[in-house]
């Protein structure tokens, strides 16, 4: 996971990124996985050059086999990008994309079940981690890296409602403090 830090920031320092609502949005990532914000020919032209650097520097090879380029507006999907063979791209007929796993329109809207469907995933998640005897302490360590880290990244790309929220944070509370002599 270290050795990605250097191309995370090498990627934000030398893209403008997309305009999303008085910001920019460059990169985000989740393990090995990245969602990077391309605004423009020169903003492609510095991505495809860093990954290139990354490369030679790491003795890394980024998989463009496995790597998407989606399209989110009518005038993106009409340009052809330099090189853009050499990544998948989805079918002109193709409606959703996918991120890690969760359906996405073009306009960037989840699908209506995204947070109930990641709410269900959660409560088996928590009934596996319920089957080990871990103490308090395991219990929090295991939500840091097993729980929330999922809920900050999809919640970065796909922001829940006040109440997925309030359910999600009430199966974790729950989970930790059940049995819990501390609380």
């Amino acid at each position: 996971m270290l050795a990605i830090n250097p191309l995370i920031q090498a990627i934000s320092c030398n893209i403008r990124g997309i305009p999303v609502n008085n910001r920019s949005f460059k990169i985000a990532a989740y393990a090995d996985d990245l969602s990077i914000g391309i605004g423009s020919l020169s903003d492609w032209t510095s991505l495809l050059e860093t990954l290139n650097k990354y490369e030679k520097a790491s003795n890394a090879v980024i998989n463009k086999n496995k790597s998407t380029l989606l399209p989110i507006t009518s005038n993106a999907r009409r340009i052809e990008l330099p090189d853009q063979n050499n990544f998948k791209t989805p079918s002109s007929e193709q409606e959703h994309f996918t991120i890690l796993g969760y359906s996405v329109d073009y306009k960037g809207n989840p699908s209506k079940t995204l947070w109930s469907e990641f709410t269900k995933k959660l409560k088996s998640k928590i009934e596996e981690l319920s089957k080990r005897n871990l103490s308090f302490k395991g219990k929090i360590l295991a939500t840091k890296t097993l729980l929330i880290s999922k809920i900050w990244y999809l919640a970065y790309l796909l922001p829940p409602s006040r109440k997925q929220l309030k359910e999600i944070n009430s199966l974790i509370s729950k989970w930790i403090k059940n049995n819990s002599h501390i609380l």
